[in-house]
């Protein structure tokens, strides 16, 4: 029999126990007997055997209210704080640009600089994902935190290429422009 990896057992877990937590709940609801019926339609006073305690649904909504409340908190400053991330790194990278453009007195510099520093950045995060949804799909040994940083490293390497490959392509593409009769080839006599 083949041998299951624990990733998959949960997963059929998952899928296996809210069918049996609906049986469970089918199997245990019994009706009341005709005599409790029969004196909660005509208003009787409430039954002294009943456990219900109306403080504690109070005291279990407020505790859910503040752990909601809590939580929004947490989220909404996680979310604030990526996005001061997210400026000051595209500040940092508009700044260098334009440092290195006017360093050399080049905007095209400037320009290249900045498609190499946004494609590097930009295969960082998704070469990370790759690295984990590889880790995650074909249970590769070794920690997650290994593989998201495998792919954070192979991803901004191929962000460099991708950036490098558009910046060649604007360089021909304005090669092309300035001189388009550069590659023709001489026309024959004849």
């Amino acid at each position: 029999m083949p041998r299951l990896s624990p990733r998959c057992l949960t997963c059929l877990l998952l899928l296996i126990l809210p069918h049996l937590g609906l049986r469970a709940a089918a199997e245990s609801t019994t009706p009341a007997p005709p005599e409790v019926a029969a004196s909660a339609a005509e208003g009787e006073a409430h039954d002294p055997d009943d456990d219900f305690a109306p403080m504690l649904g109070a005291f279990a909504l407020v505790a859910i209210l503040v752990i909601l409340v809590v939580i929004g908190f947490g989220v909404a400053l996680g979310l604030a704080v990526a996005l001061l991330l997210a400026l000051l790194t595209a500040w940092g990278v508009v700044t260098v640009s334009a440092l290195t453009g006017a360093a050399t007195g080049s905007a095209r510099t400037a320009a290249r600089a900045f498609v190499l520093q946004v494609g590097g950045l930009l295969g960082i995060p998704s070469g990370a994902a790759l690295g984990l949804m590889g880790w995650w799909l074909f249970d590769l040994p070794g920690r997650w935190g290994f593989w998201a940083g495998a792919g954070g490293l192979a991803g901004a390497a191929g962000g460099l290429a991708l950036a490098y490959a558009f910046d060649l392509a604007c360089r021909a593409i304005r090669n092309r422009l300035r001189h388009p009769t550069a590659g023709a080839a001489p026309a024959q006599e004849g």
